[in-house]
């Protein structure tokens, strides 16, 4: 009796410690592809995010070619460069003209020039002359700043400044660069104003995680472009996340992972952010087998147990007074 009783204890000892091992190695496995998920998410976010920042800095690499020409262009210095120009001289604005024409084919709408020239007041664009008062109204800065301050910032001397101006409850940016760039007194200047609908673009497919928001800040921690929820867009534009940089924070009240990326040439920060809800969620236990999201074990006769996921993904969709500020460190002048 009392051996039959040792070998049942034995058997249930060991019957329990087995058990137990399966436990432990189970959560162990789960804990390895939950982080093995994060990882893998987290991966590729900041592919995709230095695609978006290397695509905006190809923009800004454009528009400063584009400066470079038109400000050291023979025809547009020695127009903007006579005090008074005569009528023989205004010949020179058509192929001042066509040269712009050209710029705008090129860029595909992305980008409208404007190349302002102080000797008579006006803006010449690829299809138009305006004069001071109707430049300033059709860019729209009305609500941003007054038309005398407009003026006296066209006559300061810019090397490839960028601006931000807020007005219609949307932001945009343009830069400005002195004509001549480099030499004497600017006597014009040239105005590149970007297409805000090209740079969010370059930002809607930033993030492969569904639930993810994804923003451009200028350099004053001010809004210019979001995908994503609104609601967190507009908690990151008032959050101080100067500093964070693929780490975790805390979001009104909720646990976010957030990838930034500093864009050099402009000072502007493109920053992705991921509730870390939604990224364990795809390892929970009770997701039905083979829907996205899906982390599953199974236990064979031999004892092993395998690990299978299914990846979830979904790139983020685009989500939708007045002031103007200076965006990036002001360059001095040469």
């Amino acid at each position: 009796m009392f051996k039959r009783k040792s070998v049942l204890y034995t058997w249930c000892l060991s019957y329990g410690l087995l058990l137990l091992m399966m436990v432990v190695m189970c959560i162990m496995l789960g804990r390895n592809a939950r982080n093995q998920l994060i990882s893998e998410y987290k991966s590729i976010t900041q592919t995709l995010q230095k695609q978006s920042n290397n695509a905006i800095n190809d923009y800004f690499d454009e528009l400063e070619r584009c400066a470079y020409e038109i400000s050291n262009d023979y025809l547009v210095n020695d127009f903007v460069s006579t005090p008074d120009p005569s009528g023989s001289k205004y010949y020179n604005l058509q192929p001042i003209q066509q040269s712009l024409s050209v710029y705008a084919l090129q860029s595909g709408g992305e980008v409208s020039r404007y190349l302002y020239m102080d000797n008579i007041g006006r803006a010449l664009s690829s299809d138009a002359i305006f004069r001071l008062h109707e430049f300033y109204a059709s860019l729209g800065l009305e609500a941003a700043m007054s038309a005398g301050d407009f003026t006296t910032l066209l006559q300061d001397y810019h090397y490839n400044e960028l601006y931000v101006f807020e007005t219609g409850g949307k932001s945009e940016a343009l830069m400005l660069t002195s004509v001549p760039l480099v030499g004497g007194t600017p006597k014009g200047t040239l105005v590149q104003v970007m297409n805000p609908e090209t740079i969010a673009g370059m930002i809607q497919s930033n993030s492969a995680v569904e639930d993810s928001t994804t923003v451009l800040l200028d350099s004053d921690g001010s809004l210019l472009s979001a995908t994503g929820d609104a609601a967190v867009a507009e908690l990151l534009e008032n959050a101080d996340v100067s500093s964070a940089e693929d780490s975790e924070i805390t979001l009104g009240g909720q646990l976010y992972w957030i990838q930034r990326e500093r864009l050099p040439k402009a000072g502007w920060h493109l920053i992705t952010v991921v509730p870390m809800s939604s990224i364990g969620a795809k390892s929970d236990w009770d997701h039905p087998p083979g829907t996205p999201g899906h982390a599953g074990y199974g236990l064979h006769d031999s004892g092993a147990v395998s690990v299978f996921f299914v990846y979830p993904i979904q790139a983020a969709q685009p989500a939708s007074q007045g002031t103007c500020r200076h965006s990036g460190p002001r360059a001095e002048r040469k």
